[in-house]
Protein backbone atom coordinates (compact mmCIF):
# COMPACT_ATOMS: atom_id res chain seq x y z
CA UNK A 1 0.00 0.00 0.00
CA UNK A 2 1.24 3.14 -0.83
CA UNK A 3 1.03 6.83 1.45
CA UNK A 4 1.33 10.09 0.87
CA UNK A 5 4.53 11.83 2.58
CA UNK A 6 4.07 15.15 2.37
CA UNK A 7 6.95 17.56 3.63
CA UNK A 8 9.34 16.47 0.78
CA UNK A 9 8.97 13.20 1.03
CA UNK A 10 10.49 13.41 4.47
CA UNK A 11 7.55 12.64 7.27
CA UNK A 12 4.22 10.93 6.66
CA UNK A 13 1.50 10.14 9.15
CA UNK A 14 -1.67 7.82 9.88
CA UNK A 15 -4.79 8.54 11.89
CA UNK A 16 -6.08 5.53 13.71
CA UNK A 17 -9.03 5.33 15.64
CA UNK A 18 -10.84 3.09 17.92
CA UNK A 19 -12.01 2.80 21.26
CA UNK A 20 -10.86 0.74 24.31
CA UNK A 21 -12.93 -0.38 27.76
CA UNK A 22 -11.47 1.85 30.43
CA UNK A 23 -10.36 -1.07 32.36
CA UNK A 24 -7.84 -1.58 29.55
CA UNK A 25 -6.03 1.78 29.98
CA UNK A 26 -2.67 1.63 32.49
CA UNK A 27 -3.39 4.11 34.77
CA UNK A 28 0.24 5.36 34.38
CA UNK A 29 -0.10 6.63 31.32
CA UNK A 30 -2.98 9.17 31.79
CA UNK A 31 -0.84 11.74 32.19
CA UNK A 32 -2.22 14.26 34.68
CA UNK A 33 -2.07 12.27 37.85
CA UNK A 34 1.16 10.86 36.68
CA UNK A 35 1.99 14.92 36.57
CA UNK A 36 0.75 15.43 40.11
CA UNK A 37 3.04 12.60 41.06
CA UNK A 38 5.93 13.57 39.52
CA UNK A 39 5.40 17.36 41.54
CA UNK A 40 4.67 15.50 44.53
CA UNK A 41 7.68 12.66 44.29
CA UNK A 42 10.32 15.86 43.46
CA UNK A 43 9.20 18.01 46.38
CA UNK A 44 7.55 20.47 43.58
CA UNK A 45 11.15 20.62 42.23
CA UNK A 46 10.81 23.52 38.89
CA UNK A 47 13.62 23.49 36.66
CA UNK A 48 13.89 21.53 33.29
CA UNK A 49 16.56 18.91 34.66
CA UNK A 50 13.54 17.78 37.49
CA UNK A 51 11.16 17.75 34.61
CA UNK A 52 13.34 16.11 32.06
CA UNK A 53 12.20 12.35 33.06
CA UNK A 54 8.25 13.40 32.60
CA UNK A 55 8.81 14.59 29.27
CA UNK A 56 10.81 12.21 28.05
CA UNK A 57 8.51 10.12 29.46
CA UNK A 58 5.13 11.08 27.91
CA UNK A 59 6.89 12.62 24.82
CA UNK A 60 6.01 16.25 24.96
CA UNK A 61 6.80 18.20 22.59
CA UNK A 62 9.70 20.92 23.00
CA UNK A 63 8.28 24.65 21.45
CA UNK A 64 11.77 26.70 22.58
CA UNK A 65 9.56 30.00 21.55
CA UNK A 66 6.10 29.50 22.55
CA UNK A 67 4.79 33.16 23.62
CA UNK A 68 8.48 34.03 24.56
CA UNK A 69 8.73 30.63 26.78
CA UNK A 70 9.83 27.22 26.31
CA UNK A 71 6.82 24.78 26.68
CA UNK A 72 7.05 21.37 26.61
CA UNK A 73 3.08 20.45 25.44
CA UNK A 74 1.25 17.47 24.12
CA UNK A 75 -2.59 17.89 22.67
CA UNK A 76 -6.01 16.44 23.39
CA UNK A 77 -7.22 13.35 21.26
CA UNK A 78 -8.25 14.60 17.77
CA UNK A 79 -10.94 11.87 18.46
CA UNK A 80 -12.88 14.48 20.40
CA UNK A 81 -12.10 17.11 18.42
CA UNK A 82 -11.02 17.32 14.84
CA UNK A 83 -8.30 20.42 16.16
CA UNK A 84 -7.57 20.05 19.29
CA UNK A 85 -5.33 21.96 21.75
CA UNK A 86 -3.14 21.43 24.42
CA UNK A 87 -3.86 18.55 26.85
CA UNK A 88 -0.67 19.35 29.36
CA UNK A 89 2.30 22.20 28.99
CA UNK A 90 4.86 22.92 30.87
CA UNK A 91 5.89 26.84 30.77
CA UNK A 92 9.71 27.44 31.10
CA UNK A 93 11.29 30.52 31.99
CA UNK A 94 15.28 30.46 32.11
CA UNK A 95 14.29 26.51 32.57
CA UNK A 96 12.15 27.19 35.49
CA UNK A 97 8.74 26.60 35.36
CA UNK A 98 6.30 29.27 35.76
CA UNK A 99 2.95 27.83 34.39
CA UNK A 100 1.09 24.20 33.97
CA UNK A 101 -1.40 24.26 30.82
CA UNK A 102 -4.22 22.10 31.44
CA UNK A 103 -7.45 20.94 29.81
CA UNK A 104 -8.15 18.55 32.66
CA UNK A 105 -8.36 19.36 35.90
CA UNK A 106 -5.27 18.88 37.93
CA UNK A 107 -4.35 19.94 41.98
CA UNK A 108 -0.82 21.72 41.98
CA UNK A 109 -0.32 23.28 45.42
CA UNK A 110 1.47 26.77 45.65
CA UNK A 111 0.07 28.08 42.08
CA UNK A 112 -2.85 29.40 40.65
CA UNK A 113 -5.02 28.86 39.22
CA UNK A 114 -6.09 30.97 35.91
CA UNK A 115 -9.40 30.25 34.19
CA UNK A 116 -9.04 31.04 30.44
CA UNK A 117 -12.10 31.51 28.04
CA UNK A 118 -10.95 28.47 25.67
CA UNK A 119 -9.77 24.89 25.51
CA UNK A 120 -7.95 24.88 28.57
CA UNK A 121 -6.84 26.76 32.00
CA UNK A 122 -3.46 27.31 33.24
CA UNK A 123 -1.87 27.85 36.95
CA UNK A 124 1.09 29.68 37.75
CA UNK A 125 3.46 30.02 40.29
CA UNK A 126 3.07 33.01 42.37
CA UNK A 127 7.21 33.90 41.67
CA UNK A 128 6.35 34.62 38.24
CA UNK A 129 6.87 38.23 37.37
CA UNK A 130 5.05 38.49 33.68
CA UNK A 131 1.85 36.58 34.94
CA UNK A 132 -0.55 38.54 33.40
CA UNK A 133 1.16 39.96 30.29
CA UNK A 134 1.59 36.29 30.08
CA UNK A 135 -2.03 35.49 30.55
CA UNK A 136 -3.37 37.90 28.39
CA UNK A 137 -0.57 36.94 25.43
CA UNK A 138 -1.75 33.17 26.34
CA UNK A 139 -5.78 34.24 26.07
CA UNK A 140 -5.13 36.49 22.53
CA UNK A 141 -2.89 33.52 21.51
CA UNK A 142 -6.17 30.90 21.99
CA UNK A 143 -8.23 33.52 20.26
CA UNK A 144 -6.35 33.62 17.27
CA UNK A 145 -5.96 29.77 16.35
CA UNK A 146 -8.76 27.19 15.21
Amino acid sequence: MSASTSHGGKKAWVFLYGYTHKDNIDPESIIEPELEKHIQHSNGARMLKSWQPFIDRFALQDDSDFLGYRLFSNYENSFEDPSPSFRIGLAFEKDRLIAILHSRPIRVLGTQENLLDGAFDCVTYPDFAQREKFLIDLQAWMNSVD
